[in-house]
């Protein structure tokens, strides 16, 4: 899942972690340094990306901040 801000749109994209939590989904979440914070302790959340916004320059930088996309099912953009 990806939602970079703002702190309540982040807080509100939580919704849809229980459902993909409840049907077995790996979910890994990417978002700003400042908003990581709040689900840092989130059991539904395999893997926390947490990046500087003065890193994002390009789609191609999200690729670099998950490794790769390839080995994702599904990108939710929240």
């Amino acid at each position: 899942m990806i939602r970079f801000s703002s702190l309540g749109d982040v807080i509100l994209s939580s919704v849809v972690l229980d459902p993909l939590y409840e049907k077995g989904y790996d979910v890994d979440f990417l978002t700003f340094k400042p908003f990581s914070d709040v689900f840092e302790k989130d059991y539904r959340i395999k893997n926390l990306i947490a990046v500087d916004k003065s890193r994002l320059k390009s789609i191609s930088d999200i690729y670099s901040f998950t490794k790769s996309l390839d080995k994702y099912d599904y990108v939710l953009d929240l």
